[in-house]
């Protein structure tokens, strides 16, 4: 892992909060038990490289994403921002990549925000 010692407090946290997700989206498509060890994953994103045990995690997608969400804090509106990543297993002889949606139209084209309001409409189609 490169060192953050002279970067801006936000920058090394964004970069933080996106090693930690990337390594949570691995382990949750792997199936492991909350309590994995972190620290047995390496990720590279520079270089395009990610690792477990010291071994190549050949065949993996990692599509990384930032949600910019309105949340609901007492009777305020509070807009918070999230790193996400989803893990996708493409194939034993896929290459491993890092997928970087950087605008909401990117984004838009493989997943979807919805509120409450919305939920509750399709609550019915999805116990028919």
């Amino acid at each position: 892992m490169r060192s953050f010692e002279n970067q801006p407090d936000t920058v090394s946290l964004r970069r933080l909060c996106i090693l930690l997700a990337l390594k949570d989206s691995y382990i949750r498509a792997i199936g492991q038990p909350i309590g994995f060890d972190y620290a047995r994953l390496e990720f590279d994103v520079a270089n395009g490289r990610a690792s477990g045990d010291g071994k190549p995690l050949t065949g993996w997608e990692f599509r990384v994403f930032t949600a910019n969400l309105g949340v609901a804090r007492s009777t305020q509106l509070v807009h918070e921002q999230y790193e996400c990543v989803c893990a996708f297993y493409r194939g034993p002889n896929a290459e491993t990549k890092f997928v970087w949606h950087q605008t909401p139209r990117e984004l838009e084209s493989w997943v979807q925000f919805i509120n409450i309001d919305q939920m509750i409409k399709v609550i019915p189609k999805l116990t028919a």
